[in-house]
């Protein structure tokens, strides 16, 4: 997600009575402080391929009775021991039968489609990885005037990516709670200890809440930013209070006491996660970074994964948000993903030499940023021609100016996206652009094209509704307009761009289409597209 850091706007501005129209002014920045604000229901809406829980959407929840699945008489039983009051009876334990299906075929609530027990989140953020989605929501605290913040993911968890979930061998009810006792379809009780082991999950078929306990975060701490990649995910805490916009001096004394914390998950094969251990979930703490001139003080403000390989957003707390912010890298280096000069992968944070950017993205194995000045940098990977205007090269191991790609723009950049082997722009005037290789959107050919510079896409695609903000998965591209519609296209497998009625129609969207099934005129807000399905905050 390529958003600003804004703060909170007044209490009129996204109330659920007001008309689309007052959800977004036609900048960018408005769809954020609609979503950061609150004031209205935001769900979590997801789309595509769920074969491991990704998508987080359940069917079929059923209440079944313990230990009798196997009994093909039992509901004649339990009706004659009901007729003779048997005193057993009552004490038969239900627990939940869940039917995770394998794709998704519109977009759905997912704390929503099913009968399970779900308790009243607002969300705020949300992040799309490799088979997994996260989510960042709260709810009111048993104190007045706090917020009570919870992480949420779902889907593959075999790094534990998504935290560490275990589950013990022995029956539960609907609530989650061990049965001690439990009743064969006479209703006798079966005698003998059952045996209870531990089991980590590494599928996780619905959202459930990531436990940071064990690192010690204090509770004045909450989740502010979140990302996920191919096998590793990350999230940025900071101080309930802090406030970017505020007055620099309270926040120099209240991050001088409470810092941001960047907490890494999953795995750290090529130090992705930011430190030397194997451990599954690591702070990683405050430190200093020094370079020839100055000193820049770690504070993590947002983080972006890639597939193996992150990028974060830190800057001096005494700084204002429109000057910029510094870049630190670590992770797998193979193809010069981190900027630093060479292709040696980096177990620790490193500052990338570039301008201080305002924008970042990364999704694959290449980086875009837009600095303070609208001018565009990447480095990375360039298998699929994205630097292709300054360089054939196959991989940039240090950031450069694309000065070609700017010119070719109508107006300053505001918006940009990094997929896997194309990118997406959103220029002042409204004006989407696509490069790269892929289905760029603006020819409708059915096969993928290679332009090294950015092509506009014809507004008449997205009607009369201004884009405001633009996305990009693995071959895939989102823009979203001033009225909250969603436009998707690109080579969508199991249908994660959540535009066909069946998921096993054609997967090949080549121009902008408009999402309506499962949304229809619900406002989005937010939009994480990741290999093969897609995240959606929406107000309903």
């Amino acid at each position: 997600m390529n958003d600003e850091f804004l703060p909170p706007v007044d209490d009129g501005f996204v109330k659920k009575t007001a008309s689309p129209e007052k959800f977004h002014q036609g900048r960018h920045a408005d769809i954020l402080k609609a979503r950061e604000s609150n004031l209205a229901p935001v769900e979590v809406h997801t789309v595509g391929s769920n074969q491991f829980g990704q998508c987080g959407i359940l069917r079929d929840v059923r209440k079944i009775p313990v230990d009798n699945t196997l009994g093909s008489s039992f509901q004649e039983n339990q009706k004659k021991l009901a007729d003779s009051n048997h005193e057993w009876h009552q004490q038969f334990k239900l627990v939940s039968a869940e039917d995770v299906p394998r794709e998704i075929e519109k977009f759905e609530n997912a704390f929503g489609a099913s009968g399970r027990k779900t308790k009243p989140y607002q969300f705020t953020n949300i992040a799309a990885g490799r088979q997994n989605s996260l989510a960042i929501g709260w709810r009111r605290g048993v104190q007045v005037g706090r917020r009570d913040w919870r992480v949420f993911a779902s889907g593959l968890n075999h790094f534990n990516q998504l935290g560490k979930h275990v589950t013990v061998s022995a029956p539960r009810d609907m609530d989650g709670n061990i049965l001690k006792n439990q009743f064969d379809e006479r209703g006798f009780r079966i005698t003998g200890e059952q045996e209870e082991d531990e089991i980590q999950e590494e599928v996780l078929a619905a959202f459930r809440e990531i436990d940071f306990s064990s690192l010690g975060i204090p509770n004045i701490y909450r989740p502010s930013h979140i990302s996920s990649g191919g096998g590793h995910s990350a999230v940025v805490f900071c101080h309930e209070e802090y406030d970017p916009f505020g007055d620099p001096q309270e926040n120099i004394s209240r991050v001088t006491q409470y810092p941001n914390l960047l907490v890494m998950l999953g795995n750290n094969d090529f130090g992705q996660c930011g430190h030397e251990f194997h451990s599954f979930q690591q702070v990683i703490h405050t430190q200093k970074f020094f370079n020839k001139k100055f000193e820049t003080v770690w504070n993590p403000v947002k983080v972006f994964c890639g597939e193996n390989h992150t990028l974060v957003f830190s800057k001096n707390v005494a700084t204002k948000p429109e000057l910029g912010w510094r870049i630190f890298s670590f992770g797998l280096n193979e193809s010069g993903q981190l900027g630093v000069g060479d292709f040696s992968d980096r177990l620790a944070p490193s500052i990338v030499n570039v301008p201080p950017l305002t924008q970042l993205s990364t999704r694959g194995d290449f980086n875009l940023g837009v600095d303070l000045f609208g001018n565009i940098w990447g480095w990375g990977e360039n298998s699929g021609g994205i630097f292709g205007s300054f360089t054939t090269d196959g991989a940039v191991t240090k950031p450069i100016s694309l000065s070609l790609v700017a010119k070719q723009l109508d107006s300053k950049p505001i918006g940009i996206a990094a997929g896997t082997q194309a990118a997406i722009i959103l220029t002042a005037k409204g004006s989407v652009y696509t490069f790269g290789t892929g289905l760029l959107g603006h020819s409708g050919a059915m096969t993928a094209q290679t332009s090294p510079l950015p092509v506009k896409i014809d507004q008449q695609f997205f009607g009369r509704s201004k884009p405001v903000a633009v996305f990009a998965g693995d071959k895939t591209f989102g823009v979203l307009t001033e009225t909250g519609e969603l436009f998707n296209w690109g080579q969508g497998r199991s249908n994660c761009i959540g535009i066909y009625q069946e998921a096993s129609a054609k997967q090949n969207q080549p121009f902008p289409w408009k999402v309506t099934r499962g949304v229809g005129e619900k406002t989005i807000l937010d939009l994480c597209l990741g290999y093969d399905h897609s995240v959606a905050l929406v107000i309903p």
